[in-house]
């Protein structure tokens, strides 16, 4: 009845249904919250989760009721081993003590336990830009390596709001790219660099006459060139997890070099490419704490990798249209190695939220 009903759990603890359930039968004892609860946590959930090669992105978000009750969200994001984008909402949890960053940590790290998944097997975890969630994030990124992104968007201040009529046209590019950032069954991190180009070329090179739209456009020019400058920057020694995403998108990744200071030949694309990816490998591949022939098997690995990065940038880019998750379910065979790879960065989410 919960479930096909879409009723609270805490439906079960309420006086008027208590008193119901008494009429019916006076015997019997309803179960608890809690045991509803676990209930909901069935086993394929953590089988489908647990059993799943690649690693998994966590999107998090603290809301308000209208009743103002306080509320935490956390969604697991991964791709499948049929290459499907999947969305597994964990929990939406009522909470009762202080917002601190301490405790929100400690909830995140409470949901991934519940489901018996070892906080290694975060990659990265989505999250608005609320302070105490980012300083939550800051200490699970320190703690266990998770990659931190946060929300960002442009603010429209109380007098802005006056121009938006005129401003309608002038934000259509940006409607767009929040279309396309809010779905959830298609990659979307590999296509922030590439957007937030695209919205600095679309409003630089507009002519406006209005001296309110001009000012829009040296702002908006301006944020989008600061506020979106960690996640588009590219190095040779520490690319972010945006580069890398883009790197295992067939569609975007030659992108990558056109992007930042990763400009290679055909003949050196393993001096850039291989060393990022080889770190990457030993963290996926050694993380059982195996040390059998560990050199050995590192140099098999670093060659198969050579190999395996050589012949897919060799390859032609994957038309824009087209989906790079059905490209790696097809070539999976063929790049066993970096599938493993794309697998698990093509599988974060671009916000913490549709917005």
């Amino acid at each position: 009845m919960l479930v096909t009903d879409m009723r609270p759990l805490s439906m079960v603890e309420d006086n008027g249904f208590t008193k119901k359930i008494h009429t019916l039968n006076p015997g019997y004892t309803l179960p608890s919250r809690t045991h509803f609860t676990k209930l909901m946590e069935t086993k394929e959930v953590k089988t489908a989760i647990n059993t799943n090669n690649s690693k998994l992105a966590l999107t998090t978000d603290v809301w308000t009721s209208v009743a103002a009750e306080a509320y935490l969200d956390v969604t697991c994001h991964y791709v499948t081993d049929d290459w499907v984008m999947q969305s597994v909402c964990l929990t939406t949890m009522p909470l009762q003590n202080r917002h601190t960053e301490s405790n929100i940590a400690e909830w995140l790290e409470q949901v991934v336990a519940r489901f018996e998944n070892p906080p290694s097997k975060i990659i990265a975890i989505v999250h608005d830009n609320g302070a105490n969630i980012v300083a939550a994030a800051n200490i699970l990124e320190e703690k266990h390596g998770w990659s931190s992104r946060g929300k960002r968007y442009l603010d429209l201040k109380p007098d802005q709001w006056s121009l938006l009529e005129e401003l309608s046209t002038v934000l259509k590019p940006f409607e767009c790219v929040t279309v396309f950032m809010s779905g959830q069954k298609y990659a979307t991190i590999s296509a922030i660099p590439s957007l937030v180009k695209g919205l600095l070329k679309s409003t630089q090179s507009a002519a406006y006459e209005s001296a309110p739209l001009r000012a829009f456009q040296l702002t908006a020019v301006q944020q989008l060139q600061e506020r979106w400058k960690r996640d588009t920057a590219f190095s040779d020694r520490a690319p972010n997890t945006v580069t890398l995403a883009m790197v295992f998108d067939p569609r975007r990744k030659m992108d990558v070099r056109q992007h930042g200071s990763c400009s290679v030949t055909s003949t050196d694309t393993t001096a850039t490419e291989s060393t990022p990816l080889a770190t990457l490998l030993d963290s996926l591949f050694g993380s059982d704490g195996e040390e059998e022939n560990r050199a050995g098997e590192a140099e098999d690995v670093h060659i198969q990798m050579r190999n395996e990065v050589l012949t897919y940038f060799g390859e032609n880019s994957l038309a824009k249209e087209e989906n790079p998750l059905l490209w790696w379910k097809a070539n999976n065979d063929r790049y066993p190695m970096l599938a493993r790879l794309a697998k698990s960065y093509l599988c974060i989410p671009a916000t913490s939220t549709p917005s």
